[in-house]
């Protein structure tokens, strides 16, 4: 067994025989037994004072003992009651996991959704003509208003494409976006390999290039650094791979996974066309409404689009709220929900301690006749709950770190680049620590309270004659049953309520709609397709109905 430092008793000894070892010295010298006694003590000095130092300097390891020896015995305990202990393990895995992996999704989807820098700042730039149709901009308007209204820091131009890549083992038809030359300094992301586009990539006859994705880098080229200069096949064509984009970098909507130099167009009038998605980034002391108010004023004085000659009215929104809408209402509702079921565990484990601490009454009063004091045994009652905590809290934590790959499959793609599942965070880790501290708190209230209420002078031979717990300890476990039952009914009915709704919503046969054996894909038609004399018309769209 370990001990700390040296025995009191030995220490004790130690004095002794140092002074009877003076007393003999001093003795020998013609000093009587009793002179000689006085003399060592006198020169040694207070024999008391020595030994209280002594021991505050092991006070530190006379704790650590303590604390030690409790631990054996609560394990101990809880070895002989291996049913309780899983039990309670249990329950606390499942509301503190279910609390970590929210926090998870939380951190992912809400605090950190982008690697862009400042994305609060980033607005994007729409419109809509006065019959109310949504249009986008054109890139002779973008040429305009990116230098004349105040409270932009910078602007770029987008345009999605089509690119069917070849040449590898499976080929792929890819989301890729036009960008112009400030897109990615204005986002503020550097590549993982290679370099970002410069002012030779967008000059006239210069060699094509483009950006891959992480996703494509990894799932086509298995991830060799190496392809940075090579070239690859996009539709049929050489284009050379000047830089791979970091892992969680990626616009959303959809899932782009190649970037490519914005080609001017060869007419003038191409310029006026109004399909481009334009992104700004606002002036750290510039508010929206007051570049709002800007854009509006200088709409006027646009080039106006030949197909909507009545004009345009610009809108701008937080590119933040337009890839992923307002998701805080849902995460709070969900986050409730698991708090809800965290209290409930708690609630359950509290009550079964309360159990397990009412069938303790006589080993409490044999404890406290033999010296223990109320808070002793209360500070027995939160270790072990603090013990139990924590084992719930590893177990949650492994609990929550399998089932987030699994529950990222059901969630809908927005906010996820494609591919991309959910792993436990260090910040999901902590709140499960937080989580244990004050699950440990909440379940050793009522069975503490109940040792500082109970008669612990009570006569041994009556409490363990007695097979039925205090009136105040039965009412206690009694409200928590209740406790447990309400939360556990308004759970229920709120995870029915959401069920039904959610189910409604994916009917898209009450719309009129049969999707049973209707597929849908994406396909790059070739423009030569037209001129096939079987082929009456050709048309694309951007999205399905």
């Amino acid at each position: 067994m370990w001990r700390y430092g040296r025995e009191q008793t030995d220490f004790s000894d130690e004095i002794r025989a140092h002074i009877e070892m003076e007393t003999d010295r001093l003795r020998g010298e013609g000093l009587s037994e009793a002179e000689a006694n006085a003399q060592a003590r006198r020169e040694f000095g207070n024999v008391t004072r020595v030994e209280e130092r002594f021991y505050e300097s092991n006070r530190l390891f006379l704790a650590a003992e303590t604390v030690l020896r409790d631990l054996r015995y609560i394990l101990r305990g809880l070895r002989k009651s291996p049913a309780f202990t899983a039990l309670v393990v249990t329950v606390l895995a499942v509301g503190i996991g279910t609390n970590a992996a929210m926090f998870s999704l939380i951190d992912r989807m809400l605090l950190n959704p982008v690697v862009w820098r400042d994305p609060a700042s980033l607005v994007v730039v729409r419109a809509h003509d006065k019959r109310g149709r949504g249009v986008e901009t054109s890139f002779a308007a973008f040429q305009v208003w990116k230098d004349r209204v105040p409270g932009l820091e910078s602007a770029t131009l987008s345009k999605m494409q089509n690119l069917m890549l070849t040449g590898v083992e499976d080929p792929e038809n890819l989301f890729a976006l036009e960008v112009t030359r400030s897109m990615f300094d204005m986002l503020g992301v550097a590549p993982a390999y290679g370099r970002l586009f410069n002012d030779s990539d967008f000059a006239a006859g210069a060699p094509r290039t483009v950006l891959l994705s992480d996703r494509v880098w990894r799932e086509h080229f298995h991830h060799n650094p190496g392809i940075v200069g090579h070239q690859i096949l996009l539709d049929g064509q050489g284009v050379t791979v000047i830089g791979v984009m970091p892992e969680r970098f990626a616009f959303t909507r959809p899932g782009y996974q190649a970037w490519i130099p914005l080609e001017r167009f060869s007419e003038p009038a191409g310029e006026l066309h109004y399909g481009f998605e334009a992104l700004a980034r606002l002036k750290p002391s510039a508010k929206l409404s007051q570049v709002q108010r800007a854009f509006t004023a200088l709409a006027p004085s646009l080039p106006a689009d030949p197909r909507n000659p009545d004009g345009w009215v610009p809108e701008l929104k937080p590119y933040i709220q337009e890839l992923f809408g307002d998701p805080r209402r849902a995460f709070i509702i969900l986050w409730t929900a698991t708090g809800a079921v965290l209290l409930i565990a708690c609630a359950n484990a509290a009550n079964l301690l309360l159990a397990r601490a009412s069938n303790r009454r006589s080993e409490f009063a044999l404890r406290a006749s033999l010296g223990a004091n109320r808070l002793q045994l209360v500070a027995q009652i939160v270790s072990e709950c603090m013990l139990l905590a924590t084992a719930g809290a590893a177990a949650g934590v492994a609990l929550a770190a399998i089932a987030l790959p699994v529950i990222t499959r059901f969630l809908p793609p927005i906010g996820l680049r494609v591919g991309e599942r959910l792993h436990l965070t260090p910040a999901a880790v902590l709140v499960a620590v937080a989580a244990a501290l004050l699950t440990a708190m909440l379940c050793a209230i009522p069975a503490s309270a109940d040792v500082l209420r109970s008669n612990l002078a009570a006569p041994m031979a009556a409490l363990s004659r007695s097979v039925s717990a205090s009136r105040s300890s039965a009412r206690l476990r009694g409200f928590l049953s209740g406790a447990e039952i309400a939360l556990s009914i308004v759970l229920l009915t709120s995870a029915g309520l959401m069920i039904r709704s959610l189910s409604r919503l994916l009917d898209v046969r009450r719309l009129g709609m049969e999707t049973a054996q209707v597929l849908t894909a994406r396909v790059a038609a070739p423009s030569t397709l037209k001129k096939v004399p079987e082929v009456g018309a050709v048309s694309s769209a951007r999205f399905t109905p």
